[in-house]
């Protein structure tokens, strides 16, 4: 830990106390020698004048201030690990889309780059050794971004020409709630004014998108909870069925590892896994399903059973010189 790692944190302390804190506390605090303390209070005074003083009464270092004065260090001051971890975050970001406003993030990324360099730790190394390598990702316009985050912010109405994943188009308006990445993709939580009722948008189908200068439709945290977090994955709602799913093999513990829905009811029967999920929408649960092969062993509904049958038929048919003509 450097100097200024040390100086940052005797400052915090000594912001979060108005009463004098003994060099022995300062110690086991900053996990070092009371020597290494007093090297970093005479830096605290040198390099930025902090109002330090010395209370010869009651044994201790303080902030001297008046009233409700505080001190604060010039500059953005952080520790050697928070500059890591935010130059981390950053290179993350950019490849996950986040950093989609790249003239509008310029001056933060100098801004870390600049502090890196000062403890000694090239910026370049981070795009070198932090990769972000998504599965499934749809490209989004950076414009499409910025204006609902926009109107997000402003609580305001958005109006969206979508295609959905029939490919079936529309335009509508609705009250933007917030934006969701899951599974490598962005999703925008709002209330359709067209359905009315809550909806999901897909950010990669909307063809193009416009601000409304109405205020956005509040709804309550109750039901939004409600349809966006009672049903498996995306296809959120209020849950119409019980899937019950038995994993051998690898599938096992694969599955077992997966956290699948807030209310998933699980157990081991010996090497098997026995799994019940909620959902409303099969589409996303049978692709996902087909992905467990012949380890995966639905025992119900009889209707999930089935489509799963047939979506394997439509599949295994594709191969026909391969399959003997499709025939089960």
């Amino acid at each position: 830990m450097d100097k200024f790692d040390r100086m940052q944190q005797l400052h915090r302390v000594f912001s979060d106390r108005r009463t004098p804190v003994s060099m022995a506390d300062l110690a086991e605090k900053l996990e070092c020698s009371e020597k290494t303390v007093q090297r970093a209070i005479h830096s605290l005074q040198d390099y930025v004048q902090a109002p330090l003083e010395y209370s010869e009464e009651r044994k201790g270092w303080y902030y001297n201030l008046n009233g409700n004065d505080k001190f604060e260090l010039p500059g953005l001051w952080l520790t050697a690990a928070e500059i890591q971890g935010l130059a981390t975050v950053l290179a993350i970001s950019k490849n996950m889309d986040l950093m989609l406003f790249d003239e509008e993030t310029d001056v933060i990324r100098e801004s870390v780059e600049k502090l890196l360099r000062s403890r000694k730790v090239e910026p370049e190394l981070f795009a070198d050794k932090v990769r972000f390598l998504p599965r499934n990702r749809l490209p989004n316009a950076a414009r499409t971004f910025q204006k609902i985050t926009k109107t997000l912010l402003e609580q305001k109405q958005l109006h969206l020409h979508y295609a959905d994943y029939r490919g079936q188009k529309t335009e509508r308006t609705v009250s933007p709630i917030k934006l969701v990445q899951y599974q490598d993709n962005w999703y925008l939580d709002a209330w359709c004014h067209l359905r009315e009722g809550l909806r999901q948008f897909m950010l990669a189908r909307i063809d193009r998108v416009e601000a409304v200068d109405a205020p956005a439709k509040t709804i309550p945290q109750e039901e939004q909870q409600a349809f966006y977090a009672s049903s498996y994955g995306i296809f959120s709602g209020k849950p119409k069925h019980i899937a019950k799913l038995e994993f051998t093999g690898a599938a096992a513990r694969e599955a077992a590892s997966y956290r699948w829905h807030p209310e998933q009811q699980s157990e081991w029967q010996d090497k098997t896994y026995r799994l019940d999920i909620p959902y409303n929408d099969d589409r996303e649960l049978i692709r996902t399903l087909l992905g467990f092969g012949d380890q995966l062993t639905i025992l119900g509904p009889s209707a999930l059973k089935k489509k799963l049958l047939t979506k394997a038929k439509q599949i295994v048919t594709n191969y026909d010189p391969y399959w003997g003509g499709g025939k089960f």
